[in-house]
């Protein structure tokens, strides 16, 4: 976002939150895996044919390949579930055969969510994926769901302004503005500072996908290793190559990498 301007989202690559959820009070009330449990049903609800998405579906997509475990236990999983039920989130349905399997049970968005004209914003998955991998903390997922619901609502996204939304004790100005570090350090979004005609700093945010970026400095630093061996002119340069690590800050690396890949290829 940049001056009330989304960026786009490729279609896909999107999750989905509903705005009715994204209130001071839900924010307060509820818990990054809680929020995680919602955006992988909206993600896949219609992803499992007419026997639905059931309890044991959400616990494997929410298994961690870099972990080797589950991001949420099983007990602690059906604590959060009948959380979200009492508090009018989702609804659990019994399976008629299998009336008495929790991992057997139905998982719905409550019909308030599921009616037409809905509002949602959106975001990319695989910041969810982030979560669930380990890379970014509960908070750090609440705090990123804030600053995007705050963005796309066109309400200002200064520490205080989001601290304000949260709502919590906890999590002062200050303490958000930790977890904006942490979301851009993990590549879960990108902070440009930029300076008023008066001279303040303030932030503008890039939504980024964390994988892709990650994949794509891999791929950076092996096309920059085959550049310096086969076309460097002695200048600590190398040709065709739009990269210039000693001077490029990790802000213009995560920015132009799709640039320099087409120029070192």
């Amino acid at each position: 976002y940049h001056n009330g301007a989304k960026v786009s989202i490729v279609e896909g690559q999107a999750a989905l939150l509903n705005k009715k959820i994204l209130t001071r009070k839900s924010f307060r009330e509820t818990k990054g895996h809680e929020f995680l449990i919602i955006t992988l049903l909206e993600v896949y609800k219609d992803s499992f044919g007419r026997r639905g998405f059931r309890v044991r579906n959400l616990q494997e997509l929410l298994y961690s390949s870099i972990k080797k475990r589950y991001c949420i236990g099983e007990k602690r999983l059906k604590e959060l579930l009948e959380g979200l039920k009492e508090k009018n989130y989702i609804e659990i349905i019994p399976d008629k055969k299998k009336p008495d399997s929790f991992k057997e049970c139905r998982l719905k968005m409550a019909r308030k969510f599921r009616e037409l004209h809905q509002e949602y914003i959106k975001f990319y998955f695989s910041v969810a994926n982030a979560l669930i991998d380990g890379k970014i903390t509960q908070t750090d997922y609440v705090v990123y769901i804030a600053l995007v619901n705050n963005l796309d609502n066109g309400k200002k996204a200064t520490y205080e302004e989001l601290a304000e939304t949260l709502g919590l004790d906890s999590l002062t100005p200050n303490e958000i503005g930790k977890h904006i570090r942490k979301l851009s350090k993990e590549r879960c979004l990108v902070v440009v500072k930029q300076y008023s005609d008066k001279g303040y700093e303030w932030n503008k945010y890039k939504f980024v996908n964390p994988y892709e970026v990650e994949n794509n400095i891999d791929d950076a630093k092996k096309s920059e290793s085959i550049a310096d061996n086969t076309d460097c002119d002695g200048e600590d340069r190398c040709t065709g190559s739009a990269l210039d690590n000693e001077s490029n800050g990790a802000n213009d690396r995560l920015r132009n990498y799709e640039l320099e890949l087409r120029l070192l290829a």
